[in-house]
């Protein structure tokens, strides 16, 4: 039987913390599947997948078959494309 995951609590989009964001993700990688949970629902991990195919988007590795991002570089990422945090 499959567990169930916590959902995270989010803020609506135009208040992300981006560097909170990746504070409570608590972990060094993230793998594309996880991105929307990561973000809060900010992007999907087909869209960070087609935008790595067209060799844009943030930097990736391939971590036994998975494809994953570091925190600070998805952070990075995220506050180029969506502009500086509203929280800070």
């Amino acid at each position: 039987m499959k567990r169930e995951k916590k959902p995270r609590k989010c803020l609506p989009t135009a208040m992300l913390d981006f560097d909170q964001m990746a504070a409570k993700w608590a972990k060094p990688l993230v793998k594309r599947s996880d991105v929307k949970e990561f973000s809060c629902g900010l992007i999907a991990p087909k869209t960070l997948a087609n935008l790595a195919a067209r060799g844009e988007g943030p930097p990736y590795y391939y971590v036994s078959g998975y494809a994953v991002y570091q925190t600070t570089d998805l952070t990075d990422w995220f506050t180029d494309t969506y502009g500086p945090s509203q929280l800070s």
